[in-house]
């Protein structure tokens, strides 16, 4: 069927009588889409804080309900509106929600927004704007101004389901009869016609006597107008309006019907947040900040990360992160790779800034390096340190020695020396961690003790303590072939 064919057998105009409210009210799928996204926004936890502190707000209880209202309305309407409600001092008590068709914005072309008029029944009332919190969906056809809802977008796709409702209800109310004329050869007289009409009246009608009987001396052919309904393919139509309802609201069609399987169900309802829920609720979030919280020196999060589906997200992204680090690259550009948000206000070039601090603090300095010798740059030789301690967690977790061979052209010598020492010895990560993590004083040599019966100069002593006794043995046991091992034993006197 054509478009004009569509449009006439669903009642011709009645689609474009249907308005944005009587939409939401009339279509089930309409107002499951704007339900689904109203109940998320509104399922989001709302911290308020004063400085970096988060605090209690008075009129915290009534936020989910006016967040509800208030996405509601921005898709029905396009505006969403709150007034104060004030005591004789002028002291807020609260906001309660307006419906959005009473209220005009008062605009001028010199000054903008001015205010606000009220139009319950009768004159407009005036409303200062101090006394309204307003949210506009954002307007491409003029500067200042709400812009239009998402449902307006699809009025005559809900016209069209509304009219098969309204045909079908019609088709079975006519005892599922389409719409016939009945034609009567001859010409019966006027009695037998209108016992013929009423009959028939009956019939459409449903009545109890409908089934009865009707004689007239005429032969009389009913004639089917319009089109019979296997013709009108009402599925696919279905499918169709659905498809471009849901379009138009960001909802995913698995939210509206059974997903395929559990793995695109999931994938879908994370997608539907974080391009339809999130975004409408930044804009809601930095309306409130400006028109109510940044006066009282406050300011409200709308905290959409705590929520349990960018929970699960944020587990799978920080075990990509562990792995990518662990891989040799670098933490800031594995985190900017998988778009990981940054605390507060931070950019990724404070958290360079950072991490560039954090590794000078770590780094070693250069050891047994004359005054005069040329140090090497600290982030390169941060950056050589932990790759070498990965290669040495890696080998370790795999089974085998920490003391893995590692080259580098930035670490002093005297210190690589040192490492491979202590790592000589280590058993477990968190000694390997403890080894890279410490700052190294001065290589030790061991053909600097001095031989025994001679003192030893402080400076050049050399303090062994039970760990390392133990350390040494187990490394023995480890290291020789299993008919030495359990051979070696040594202790420690103070």
């Amino acid at each position: 069927m054509s478009a004009y064919d569509w449009k006439n057998a669903w009642g011709g105009e009645t689609s474009g009588a249907l308005t944005e409210h009587s939409a939401y009210q009339e279509v089930s799928w309409v107002r499951r889409c704007v339900e689904l996204r109203a109940n998320a926004l509104s399922s989001i936890p709302v911290k308020v804080y004063k400085g970096d502190t988060e605090t209690e707000w008075e009129f915290a209880n009534d936020m989910p309900l006016l967040l509800w209202l208030t996405e509601a309305a921005l898709q029905i309407y396009g505006a969403a509106y709150w007034g104060r409600k004030r005591n004789v001092f002028g002291i807020d008590r609260g906001y309660r929600w307006l419906l959005p068709p009473t209220m005009k914005p008062v605009i001028t072309a010199s000054e903008g927004l001015t205010g606000f008029e009220r139009r319950l029944s009768g004159e407009p009332i005036p409303v200062a704007l101090e006394d309204v919190v307003y949210f506009w969906s954002p307007s491409m056809a003029k500067e200042v101004g709400p812009g239009d809802g998402w449902v307006r977008t699809i009025l005559t796709e809900a016209g069209i389901v509304y009219n098969m409702d309204d045909y079908a209800s019609g088709f079975f109310e006519r005892g599922a009869i389409s719409a016939t004329i009945l034609t009567v050869d001859g010409a019966p007289m006027r009695a037998e016609m209108d016992r013929l009409e009423a009959w028939w009246k009956r019939v459409l009608s449903g009545v109890k006597q409908a089934w009865e009987t009707v004689a007239v001396s005429a032969a009389v052919k009913p004639q089917v107008i319009g089109y019979n309904t296997r013709d009108l393919a009402m599925p696919e139509l279905a499918k169709l309006v659905r498809e471009q309802i849901a379009t138009a609201a960001g909802v995913p069609q698995t939210m509206l019907e059974d997903a395929a399987n559990y793995a695109t169900a999931g994938e879908h309802h994370q997608a539907f947040y974080s391009e339809t829920v999130v975004p409408e609720a930044r804009i809601i979030e930095a309306a409130l900040n400006k028109q109510v919280f940044e006066p009282q020196g406050l300011k409200v999060v709308l905290d959409w990360q705590s929520l349990d589906i960018f929970q699960e997200d944020e587990a799978e992204r920080s075990e990509a992160l562990a792995r990518m680090t662990q891989a040799g690259i670098p933490l800031d550009l594995a985190m900017e790779m998988l778009g990981m948000d940054l605390p507060g206000q931070m950019t990724y070039d404070d958290l360079r800034a950072r991490l560039e601090e954090e590794r000078a603090e770590r780094t070693p300095p250069q050891l047994e390096a004359g005054d005069d010798a040329e140090r090497p740059p600290t982030r390169a030789v941060s950056e050589d340190l932990d790759r070498w301690r990965r290669k040495s967690l890696s080998s370790l977790k795999a089974g085998n020695v920490a003391d893995v061979p590692f080259v580098s052209e930035v670490i002093p010598d005297a210190t690589a020396a040192v490492l491979h020492e202590r790592l000589a010895y280590a058993m477990t990560a968190k000694e390997v961690r403890k080894i890279f993590a410490s700052p190294f004083e001065e290589a030790v040599k061991m053909d600097r003790v001095e031989p025994e019966g001679e003192p030893l100069e402080p400076e050049t002593a050399v303090r062994i303590t039970a760990e390392d006794v133990d350390a040494a043995i187990a490394r023995w046991n480890r290291v020789m072939p299993s008919e030495y091992a359990d051979m070696l034993e040594a202790e420690v006197e103070e």
